[in-house]
């Protein structure tokens, strides 16, 4: 079994998970922006949402640990505040969609699954994030898919959710030729 980094203030991770048995997670519009809402709510104390991408049975979301955690806080202790505050959120969702929908069990897989990543690998993760929703069939063009950040560049120019997503691909405009230039066969799977 594959260890699972911990979670250590100032680092980018890929956050992702998907759903029980190929369930949707998403079932409409709305469920959706309710996740990303319950995200900021539960999470924006302990990490930055970098960039995302929710596809109707799994999310994906590069996050920025905060530096925020008092100096003398050990990591252990930070990793289970984060741990405790994900839970709240995908299981304040699932409950909520269970409401919503009459069911019952679990939405998620056990285990949400994580990727320590470095500057260097920023740019490509966000790329390959943003293209998901072609590899998936659902749009032609990443800026077609409502439920990612890519298409988010136009609306929140001082967002600081944005200006962090740039900053790896070093300006707005190489951000736009990148994922205009790119066809879906040359991003790695």
């Amino acid at each position: 079994m594959k260890n699972k980094p911990f979670f250590i203030r100032g680092n980018y991770y890929l956050i992702y998970n998907h759903s029980n048995g190929g369930e949707i997670i998403f079932k409409r519009d709305d469920n959706y922006y309710y996740f990303l809402r319950k995200q900021y709510e539960h999470m924006s104390s302990i990490w930055q949402l970098i960039s995302w991408c929710l596809l109707p049975d799994c999310y994906i979301m590069l996050v920025k640990i905060k530096n925020d955690f008092p100096q003398e806080m050990h990591w252990l202790v930070i990793n289970k505040i984060i741990y405790s505050k994900f839970g709240h959120f995908t299981n304040g969702y699932a409950k909520a969609i269970n409401k919503s929908y009459g069911r019952r069990g679990s939405i998620f897989a056990k285990g949400f699954r994580r990727i320590l990543l470095d500057n260097d690998n920023l740019k490509g993760e966000i790329t390959k994030m943003h293209f998901l929703p072609i590899r998936n069939r659902l749009v032609e063009s990443p800026f077609d898919w409502k439920f990612s950040s890519c298409n988010k560049v136009h609306q929140y120019s001082n967002d600081p959710q944005l200006i962090e997503m740039l900053k790896a691909f070093g300006s707005l405009d190489n951000f736009l030729i990148d994922h205009h230039s790119k066809k879906i066969e040359n991003i790695a799977a």
